[in-house]
């Protein structure tokens, strides 16, 4: 726990010296400090404590013709206990701060992005930014640029890519997207380029991409919309594979009911996902695979369902339930949690997750993989924005 009261400090000193500077004409300063109990447990019944610290500090800053948004991250961990994770930036934006015997820090430009417009109805964004073309809400295979994984609780910044993006807007309701994206795996470098066009059809919104991504062929589609009380999303993917082409594909409903006079939001997804492991023994493949080591895959399994609950048993307090199968292994994570406001600027949540059964067989885990994670694990957060 000492490294938890290092860790605070560290962050306080950050907020200290950041709100002593004084700000520049016609910029906006925002961010959060968020503390985390993490409570890990063992099969054989023992429980580990650790106490950590992050912030994050963004800078909008109004150019007149143009906006630079910075955001900057701190965070401050156990040594040693990081994920690994495979490194996919082009531009070196991150790396360690310090080490010492129980406590690391690394920190990381998460968004570094001028924007402007190139004319009648073109935006342009350079840099690191945050970009999303995923239709469902949890199973995302024809999202190209980093998705969530589903068991995120914190979904507050979607990390940022470097990428040159041109937006045109032919229509009031129309919109198409370009984005040029060079990234990094191992030794080389990859090169993404993919157009993608949106719009709305009657009551459906309707989306169509393709293009190259990371040197493959590839092209995708997704539609929102709603059937009877119903919202209904789906998307599909299809990129070359070499041999064979690879096929991605998830569809979902959601529904909001009224329970005791509040919220009851319930979301269902299934997706089916031809770079998933759909036996036992191709997880050892899967974990080192190119696609995996990018972060392309949410899931390892060939075919996953995702249910979500969020109830709101009063204006200030949810209750949240998640259920993630994995319907070629049968293993399932059960995430039970809830989310308090204390007020307009801090919130205190809080979740469990529960392994049932071997979702990814031990023997197949390479140890650069880092994704050893204890069988249950409990989290206890509090955050302050500004």
């Amino acid at each position: 726990m000492m490294a938890g009261f290092r860790s605070l400090a560290m962050t306080s000193v950050v907020i200290v010296v950041i709100q002593g500077c004084p700000a520049a004409a016609g910029a906006e300063v925002s961010g959060h400090v968020r503390s985390t109990l993490l409570v890990k447990g063992s099969d054989g019944g023992a429980t580990e404590a650790d106490w950590l610290n992050g912030l994050r500090l963004t800078l909008d800053e109004d150019l007149g013709s143009a906006v630079l948004t910075l955001s900057y991250e701190l965070a401050v961990s156990v040594a040693g206990e990081q994920p690994a994770r495979g490194d996919t930036d082009w531009l070196d934006l991150e790396g360690p701060v310090a080490r010492g015997r129980d406590v690391e820090s690394r920190h990381r430009l998460d968004r570094l992005e001028l924007a402007f417009s190139a004319g009648d109805g073109i935006d342009v964004t350079i840099g690191r930014q945050a970009v999303s073309w995923g239709t469902t809400l949890f199973l995302t295979p024809a999202d190209p640029f980093v998705p969530f994984s589903p068991s995120d609780t914190l979904r507050d910044y979607r990390r940022g890519i470097d990428a040159l993006r041109l937006r045109a807007y032919p229509g009031a309701l129309s919109e198409i997207d370009l984005v040029v994206r060079p990234s990094r795996l191992r030794d080389r470098t990859e090169l993404t380029v993919l157009a993608r066009a949106l719009t709305i059809w009657g009551d459906w919104e309707v989306s169509a991409w393709a293009g190259s991504l990371y040197g493959d062929a590839a092209a995708a589609v997704g539609a929102a919309g709603g059937i009877a009380d119903w919202a209904v999303r789906a998307e599909a993917a299809v990129r070359d594979g070499g041999k064979s082409a690879i096929g991605r594909a998830a569809i979902g409903v959601s529904r909001t009911f009224s329970v005791w006079n509040r919220d009851l939001g319930f979301v269902l997804e299934y997706q089916h996902d031809g770079f998933g492991a759909a036996r036992r023994q191709d997880y050892e493949a899967l974990l080192r695979s190119d696609p995996f080591v990018r972060g392309e895959l949410q899931v390892p399994g060939r075919d996953q369902a995702v249910m979500q609950a969020v109830y709101q048993v009063h204006p200030l307090w949810e209750l949240t339930g998640l259920a993630l199968w994995n319907l070629n292994s049968g293993s399932a994570i059960l995430g039970p949690g809830f989310s308090h406001s204390l007020s307009d600027a801090a919130t205190v949540s809080g979740s469990v997750f529960a392994e049932l059964g071997d979702a990814i067989p031990e023997e197949a885990i390479p140890a650069e993989a880092g994704i050893r994670a204890p069988p249950v694990n409990a989290y206890l957060y509090l955050t302050w924005y500004f």
